[in-house]
């Protein structure tokens, strides 16, 4: 892949999230949860932080994907 490529794919990626504004389930450490959530926002996404065993079979059916 040459520079032009890799340029075109980086500003095609952001662009494509801000299209789909996928929701994601971010299992992270209570330290980096707000830094992770404002990467998601700023990309477009919508970020859920659900850590009770009550919520995980909804929460897995509506997001898009984990992080």
């Amino acid at each position: 892949m040459d520079m032009k490529q890799m340029y075109s794919n980086s500003t095609k990626t952001p662009q494509a999230i801000r299209e789909k504004k996928p929701i994601s389930h971010q299992i992270t450490n209570y330290f980096t949860v707000q830094d992770c959530a404002n990467v998601a926002l700023v990309l477009g996404g919508f970020p859920i932080k659900a850590d009770a065993e009550e919520e995980l079979e909804d929460i897995v059916r509506l997001s898009n994907f984990n992080l």
